[in-house]
């Protein structure tokens, strides 16, 4: 039996946003990971992909895994499944989660700053930054996990991209285009301020 036989809405909203975060460039094909929880409690998400393009994966790449990590189909999954885990462990209400890496956003990251301005203040955005840790690490997850508890819904990894949590497919990329937008209109507004001041 094929994964989008057991799982066809969700597989299939995983292939659709890994082609959407690379063509509209919030990440390079060769990283992030996306992942979505099951209506049987279990998680789906991107392989480990090694040479392959996000942006080329199939239904039939992705794994399926249970709450403590195990392996039930499908592919060895991305090495930042504990990150996924962990959110998902804190947050009932999450159902699809993205890590990118936004060229914006994670220049922001990089420099520990956040978005500022009223745009920011009219969008959906609830951010936070979390220090650097060993990608794929159960450090890196807890630290994330933390802000997740705390209402972060666009969590900011210190020089390592972003993640970005909703309650679907569709919220989660609304949600990682409106952090780039952001950071794009923010940085726009230090440059013009910068040359005004001149």
């Amino acid at each position: 039996m094929k994964m989008n036989d057991l799982y066809p809405d969700r597989s299939q909203e995983i292939i659709l946003i890994c082609k959407r975060v690379v063509d509209r460039n919030l990440t390079v094909s060769s990283g992030g990971n996306i992942s979505a929880r099951l209506a049987d409690g279990n998680i789906c998400i991107t392989p480990l992909k090694g040479n392959r393009s996000l942006a080329d994966l199939r239904e039939s790449d992705l794994s399926v895994v249970d709450t403590a990590g195990n392996v039930l189909r499908g592919s060895r999954p991305s090495n930042e499944l504990p990150m996924h885990l962990a959110i998902y462990s804190v947050e009932d209400e999450v159902k699809f989660i993205i890590h990118a890496h936004p060229p914006l956003a994670t220049a922001y990251s990089s420099e520990k700053m956040l978005p500022m301005g009223t745009m920011v203040e009219s969008m959906r955005l609830k951010m936070a930054i979390v220090e650097a840790d060993a990608p794929g690490s159960q450090e890196l997850a807890e630290k994330v996990a933390m802000e997740v508890k705390r209402g972060a819904n666009a969590v900011l990894l210190e020089s390592h991209g972003v993640v970005i949590l909703a309650s679907d497919a569709g919220e989660s990329l609304m949600i990682l285009e409106e952090l780039e937008s952001a950071c794009r209109t923010d940085l726009i507004r230090r440059i013009l301020r910068t040359g005004c001041s001149k």
